[in-house]
């Protein structure tokens, strides 16, 4: 886990990949849709709570400022005119409040780019839901939530029980500090650039002392970039519809299905929760591709599915090529082929490969790391974001009322029409679907397919009826 955040902390390289990579249609921030069971708070009295909570997640009082003539990575400094009113915003459903105006509320909001000019946050607090319930939507950059797991966020922005003991408060209030001059965060830069390049002259040294280990890890380092190579020029991902310029504009779908149905199709067949999760992605795609008339024999969509790894003594999300087949009918023999994918993955260097290139990143100049950024994203790797995420198991709360779903959200790279998200959360899988409107108009139908192709995997596995998801 990354130290606790500071005043001046500079970007790791791959958090400083996701600004490179941002463009007017392509929005570089991740979220989440929170529905709560109960009347919404009082505005001013949600604002309160989220700043009495503050100290828990400190970068939410820093902005990114970026050193001149890119003489550095971007570095996060204390927001001296941070104003709470200005990243928590209130929404009033139109009535009868129905889901479908919520999720035309959320797809407007992850149509927005964040200011970059502020923290990189928003919280819409949007009231008026029929059967007496309220939504939070969290839009935040990805250069935000990556090295924070979704954990260690929980505690800053949700409770444990209906009424919890007040979280402790530093013995001081915050006093923002002031932001560095130009030449400062030049000076700073070009420092940066000197340890690096000392560093290196130190690897050198070592190599020329120590022949042998160096030539191994260059060894490793070749070969790794020779695999790379050859995913993207040998082997590329499929062209498909999914992979064509996208607008700005988002919409977005979600379903929940039962963790416990779920595990019981898991230890019929075998298996993991991830893999009956890809197997029900697969079979709606093949559905949405055959609808659309797109041929499916022989067609095999490549997953970007994110996985955690352990560098340098931090946690870093790093991505892997999931298997997701199109053409398979029977959904058994569609879950034993995905299972047999990710076995084969695990297997495979993907993750050696990814280590490489994340150590890599830290000795790349800005321009020469948003190449490399764009290309761990490029549609020759991955057709589309498929991301499986573990939640707490028991139930949360805000301001004592108790949330009911928590479908989080992924960002779509370029070239990118579809992100999907799963997020386990107190016994459901909640699926989030974000596209391109221009591309995917009927999202709602791929959700349908998504839940169909559930109680099809589920019957199959298990020889019962399903009677209600």
């Amino acid at each position: 886990m990354s130290a606790i955040p500071r005043h001046k902390d500079r970007l790791s390289a791959i958090d400083a990949s996701y600004p490179l990579i941002e463009k007017p249609n392509t929005h570089v921030h991740v979220g989440a849709l929170l529905i709560f069971e109960g009347p919404a708070p009082e505005f001013s009295h949600y604002v309160d709570h989220v700043g009495s909570r503050l100290h828990l997640a400190p970068r939410f009082r820093q902005r990114l400022v970026f050193p001149p003539f890119g003489t550095g990575r971007p570095i996060w400094i204390d927001d001296i005119n941070l104003n709470l009113e200005h990243h928590i915003r209130q929404i009033d459903l139109p009535s009868p409040g129905s889901e479908k105006g919520l999720r035309d509320i959320a797809g407007r909001i992850f149509s927005q780019q964040l200011d970059r000019t502020r923290p990189l946050w928003e919280i819409t607090l949007v009231r008026g839901l029929s059967e007496n319930r309220f939504a939070l939507i969290f839009k935040i950059h990805h250069s935000m939530i990556n090295p924070i797991s979704v954990e260690s966020l929980i505690p800053a922005f949700c409770d444990l029980e209906p009424d919890p003991e007040l979280s402790k408060h530093p013995d001081r209030q915050w006093a923002p500090k002031q932001e560095p001059s130009k030449s400062k965060m030049a000076l700073d830069g070009v420092r940066e650039h000197l340890y690096q390049a000392l560093f290196v002259l130190r690897v050198l040294v070592g190599a020329i002392k120590h022949p042998l280990p160096a030539i191994r890890r260059t060894s490793e380092m070749v070969k790794s970039l020779r695999e790379i190579a050859k995913l993207i020029f040998r082997n590329p991902a499929p062209e498909t519809f999914l992979n064509v310029e996208t607008g700005p504009h988002r919409i977005v779908e979600w379903s929940r299905l039962d963790l416990d149905q779920v595990k019981q199709v898991k230890n019929k067949v075998g298996g993991t929760v991830n893999d009956v999760v890809l197997a029900v992605v697969a079979r709606a795609l093949g559905t949405l591709f055959d609808r659309r008339g797109h041929g499916v024999e022989g067609l095999k969509l490549e997953g970007m599915v994110p996985v955690s790894i352990n560098a340098g003594g931090d946690i870093h999300t790093v991505a892997v090529r999931g298997p997701l087949p199109l053409n398979v009918e029977d959904p058994l023999q569609l879950l034993q082929d995905v299972r047999d994918g990710m076995i084969s993955v695990k297997k495979s260097r993907q993750v050696t490969n990814a280590k490489v290139l994340l150590g890599m990143n830290d000795f790349l100049p800005p321009l020469l790391l948003a190449q490399v950024s764009r290309i761990n994203y490029s549609t020759r790797l991955f057709n589309l974001i498929v991301t499986n995420l573990r939640g707490p198991q028991t139930p949360l709360y805000v301001l004592g009322r108790r949330l009911l779903n928590f479908y989080a959200t992924v960002f779509m790279p370029e070239r990118h029409a579809l992100a999907i998200a799963v997020f386990s959360y107190n016994g459901s899988i909640c699926f989030s679907f974000l596209a391109d409107p221009d591309v995917i108009s009927d999202l709602h139908i791929l959700r349908e397919d998504t839940e169909q192709a559930f109680v099809e995997l589920y019957e199959a596995a298990t020889g019962k009826v399903m009677t209600s998801l």
